[in-house]
């Protein structure tokens, strides 16, 4: 499934039909796309927060540790 491997890219359907079928393969293909642009940008979310947090977290060891000596 493509959702559990992260590669949208083996989806794309090659049905030009002009027809219901090939509506559906483009439709399938359009939203293939979409959600590897959102699951790219989730993950750049997540790095971006955690890099963030990392940052929190080693200013606040450094005032702890200050404030014990």
């Amino acid at each position: 499934m493509a959702n559990s491997n992260k590669d949208f890219d083996h989806v794309k359907l090659a049905v030009n039909e002009p027809n219901e079928l090939g509506l559906l393969s483009s439709t399938f293909t359009e939203m293939s796309n979409e959600l590897l642009k959102l699951y790219t940008s989730l993950e750049d979310k997540v790095q971006d927060k955690t890099r963030r947090l990392l940052a929190v977290i080693v200013l606040y060891w450094y005032y702890i540790n200050a404030l014990n000596y």
